[in-house]
Parts: structure tokens; C-alpha cells; sequence
């Protein structure tokens, strides 16, 4: 997912819209990596497709986009990992800018 909050990434850009947004400061970054941990592809499925702004593309294309895609990603997610837990890294970039 290439839009916000998953695509909202790049550190230059981050930089650029707080310069355009008054800040006169470069902002400092500092990347949490983590990991998501899920008790089972059933439940990371649920996640991704129901807990996410994909969720609101998938019901814009019909009444049981939704489901289907959370089966299909399920089945997918099983495919590559198993049916037990699944686990993925993730991370994020805390921004502070010193006045």
C-alpha cells in the first residue's frame, strides 16, 4: 500500500512537507524497528484487510470483496508460513525537531 500511513515513509519527503509547513529546524529521525506477531494467518488476514485503509478499497468493490479477500489472503499467508503464528517486521520513524 503505497498511500498513507504505509507509504509515509521517506524521510526526505517527511523533511520537505515539515520545511513547507513552517518548521525551520531539520527534523531528527530515529527508526523503531519491531515485529507483528499474530497467533495465526486467520488472524493476520483479519488484520491487514479489516484494520487497515485497505479495507475501504476492498468494500468499494463489492458486497463480499471484503471476505474474499481476507480468504484469499489467509490461504496465501498459510501458504507461505504455515498455519501457526506469523510473524512480520515492521517499523516506524519518530520525528523531533529542536527548536
Amino acid at each position: 500500500m503505497a498511500r498513507t500511513p504505509h507509504g509515509y515513509h521517506r524521510q526526505a519527503e517527511i523533511a520537505g512537507h515539515l520545511q513547507q509547513g513552517g518548521f525551520r529546524s531539520a527534523p531528527g529521525f530515529e527508526t523503531l524497528p519491531a515485529a507483528s506477531i499474530a497467533a495465526s494467518p486467520h488472524i493476520a488476514a483479519l488484520a491487514y484487510c479489516h484494520g487497515t485503509p485497505l479495507r475501504a478499497d476492498l468494500e468499494a468493490r463489492g458486497p463480499d470483496a471484503l471476505q474474499r479477500a481476507t480468504d484469499s489472503c489467509e490461504h496465501a499467508l498459510a501458504q507461505a508460513f504455515g498455519t501457526g503464528a506469523v510473524e512480520g517486521r515492521m517499523q516506524a520513524h519518530v520525528v523531533a525537531i529542536l527548536a
